[in-house]
């Protein structure tokens, strides 16, 4: 979907997602059309019972006809639901696979899209947008097929009877087409309006019971009462600018019908006082504009749920526009000029300097990891130590040519392919609000006994076995019940499980002890990967065969304890 479809971003949604199920689509519309042949034929059987009581005819022939119009009317509820059963179910589906592709493709964009977009925006486009699209794909599509049937129909058995009554009754009714034509702009404008205030108060709810701990320590509670309120009275001035349209819309459908009526009684009236017509025809055009005052009047509601519709599109349509994380090197198939037999992982002149920020986070930064080698990494706090741990795992790209891996740019490589040799591990890491195996699994088949393991060489195992049940305990959101430790170890857990090639750890034994350090540096060296391990911790950094030095973004690579004795003298001194 690009620009070309912009205004038309509803009609690609269906195309990609609703014409799959064309059959049932099919069935429905064959139902309705059985629907509507029923409708219109009932109200030809009404004028003949009319007709026989006027004309004195047998009793018989009015009674079986009777008859007919309660069968006829049986029938047609069978099929009216049949019809809606097959109808509204492809947009419950539509709706679940929009879902879907929306948020696997939103997983698949780059960081700084996140840091761009809020939580609330991103839960209003997958749940209300989302909702409004099924709307138009179940109910907006019966209305359309249902009026389409109906209209045709109608009009024909009406200018069978009489076309000049047929023309006089109907004329008040196009008149809503032109309302509804006529208010179709502002229902655009106030439903998108809708929708993004909308948005903004489900990221104002959603940010508030997130951190809630912060609101209540800074007694700022009044202070966000009167912030939700306000997105609120948003939503609410909004919502009301809809019911206005439609307040001054609706009526005026009931007032063209109540013209069509008063149409059919003075000219039909007339017809009959000159036997042109009979009291059984004014009845069967009286039932066909009731039959057709609903269609056209939910011409509005069809005419507001495409605009929804199209707001929802067009808003999802914005982030279908966004590229998945693929790298220019990646997306032009470009090849890396460093031969296959470089070094592990390899840095050669990066400087990267964040999007509207004047001053590079990292200048001139080289260095090389070996196979099993351990690096260190250390530096004032805002040199760009998790920056570079960000750069190597393309949360954010580097520039083109400056970060090899096995010899390639890694740019070039495939981003699943790339990320399934790198562990990453925060320095504030995550816990999702499963259970204990959950958090560690990430959706990989593993067994207990795998799991025990990668706990145990975390060095967490026996706190974990004296919870109530053990690898199943539920953690809360966000690791709620977990303390800042325990976190740490089970992300580094994640790690010992996956046993990747090269383990980026970002000062991740800061939350434990150095009996418990010294542990799970030992359990590092044993795990065969190449390290590189961001810490001011001195036994941390023991353990490391080279240091990267960083200040102001710029750094060389040291080795042996000489480089670990001032950085222990400088920890220690700091403090002081």
């Amino acid at each position: 979907m690009r620009g070309t479809f912009f205004k038309q971003a509803v009609w690609e949604i269906g195309r990609r997602f609703a014409v799959p199920h064309w059959l049932w689509y099919l069935v429905g519309v064959l139902a309705l059309l059985g629907t509507t042949w029923v409708t219109v034929y009932i109200p030809y059987l009404s004028k003949r019972v009319v007709d026989g009581f006027f004309q004195f005819r047998e009793a018989n022939s009015i009674q079986e006809t009777i008859y007919l119009i309660i069968g006829l009317g049986f029938l047609q509820m069978i099929i009216r639901a049949l019809s809606r059963l097959f109808l509204f179910w492809p947009g419950r589906q539509i709706e679940t696979e929009i879902k879907d592709h929306y948020f696997a493709h939103f997983l698949d964009l780059p960081l700084p899209f996140f840091q761009k977009r809020t939580l609330g925006d991103l839960v209003s486009r997958l749940a209300n947008d989302v909702a409004q699209l099924r709307a138009f794909f179940a109910f907006g599509v019966l209305q359309v097929v249902n009026f389409l049937f109906l209209f045709s129909f109608a009009i024909y058995n009406m200018w069978r009877v009489n076309p000049v009554l047929t023309i006089l009754s109907l004329a008040p009714l196009f008149c809503m087409i032109a309302v509804a034509k006529l208010a179709s702009p502002l229902f655009h404008k106030y439903s998108k309006l809708q929708q993004s205030t909308l948005g903004d108060l489900t990221h104002s709810v959603t940010e508030a019971y997130r951190h809630v701990d912060i609101v209540q320590a800074n007694d700022a509670v009044e202070s966000f009462v009167r912030r939700i309120a306000r997105s609120v009275q948003d939503v609410y001035d909004a919502n009301i600018k809809l019911v206005m349209v439609r307040t001054f819309t609706f009526p005026l459908s009931t007032f063209f019908t109540g013209l069509s009526y008063l149409a059919i009684l003075f000219y039909g009236g007339r017809e009959i006082i000159q036997n042109k017509l009979t009291v059984g025809d004014i009845l069967a055009f009286n039932i066909y504009i009731a039959l057709l005052s609903f269609p056209l009047t939910a011409i509005g509601i069809i005419l507001a749920l495409y605009q929804r519709a199209r707001s929802a599109g067009e808003r999802l349509n914005e982030l279908e526009e966004i590229e998945k994380e693929k790298s220019v090197l990646e997306k032009e198939g470009t090849k890396s000029q460093l031969g296959e037999s470089g070094p592990l992982l390899s840095v050669r002149n990066l400087t990267f300097t964040y999007e509207r920020e004047r001053l590079p986070v990292l200048r001139d930064l080289s260095f090389d990891l070996q196979e099993g080698e351990f690096l260190g990494i250390s530096g004032p706090i805002g040199t760009g130590k998790s920056t570079l741990l960000h750069l190597l795992t393309r949360l954010y790209d580097p520039p083109p040519g400056t970060i090899f891996f096995r010899g390639q740019d890694i740019l070039e490589i495939p981003l699943g392919n790339l990320r399934e040799s790198l562990g990453l591990v925060f320095q504030t890491p995550f816990i999702f609000s499963g259970s204990i195996a959950e958090n560690l699994a990430m959706g990989r088949d593993v067994s207990g006994v795998e799991l025990e393991d990668s706990l145990r060489r975390a060095q967490i195992l026996p706190e974990i076995q004296r919870m109530d049940e053990g690898l199943e305990t539920l953690v809360g959101e966000k690791g709620v019940r977990l303390s800042g430790g325990q976190k740490q170890r089970i992300a580094l857990a994640r790690q010992f499980l996956r046993k990747p090639p090269v383990l980026l750890l970002d000062d991740v034994a800061a939350a434990v002890d150095q009996e418990t350090e010294k542990r799970l540096v030992d359990e590092l060296r044993k795990m065969g990967s190449s390290v590189i391990l961001v810490s001011h911790r001195p036994i941390s950094l023991h353990a490391c065969n080279k240091f990267l030095i960083l200040k102001k973004g710029e750094g060389k690579i040291e080795g042996g304890e000489e480089t670990v004795a001032p950085l222990e003298k400088e920890k220690n001194a700091t403090s002081k």
